[in-house]
Parts: C-alpha cells; structure tokens; sequence
C-alpha cells in the first residue's frame, strides 16, 4: 500500500434512530383491499415531481372498490 500510495478510509458507523412518531394510527384495513360497495374504503398517495426550479405536489386518492381515482 505504501509503494502504490493507497490509503483506505474508515468511515464512522451511523447510529441508529431512537425516534418514535408522537402519533400511531392504527392499520384499519389490515391488507384488506377489495371493497363491495363504492366510496366504502379509499386510499392516497402524495408524490412530489422536481421541474428543475420547483417542487409540485401530486395528491391522489382512490376508491377500492373499482380503482379509479376520486379526486
């Protein structure tokens, strides 16, 4: 290593998060994601697309029941 002046790195171990949320919903639909009536269980997502300058925010919800999108 010294004739090919290699050096290696020692990198510090990240520590590990103690954090927990102030607030834990409970998991009402418990993998259950097929709906028999329309509007009885929906769900959404939010994603965000970067255009280069700015951030825009994409919020969709959806009905289980026929998975089309509501709003």
């Amino acid at each position: 290593m010294k004739a090919l002046s290699i050096q290696f790195v020692i990198r510090r171990k990240r520590r590990q998060s103690k954090y927990t949320p102030p607030v834990v919903y409970p998991n009402r639909l418990k993998r259950e994601f097929h709906a028999t009536a329309p509007s009885q269980k929906m769900v959404t997502d939010m994603t965000y697309i970067s255009d280069g300058t700015n951030f825009h925010y994409l919020f969709v919800i959806q009905d289980l029941s026929n998975n089309e999108i509501v709003a």
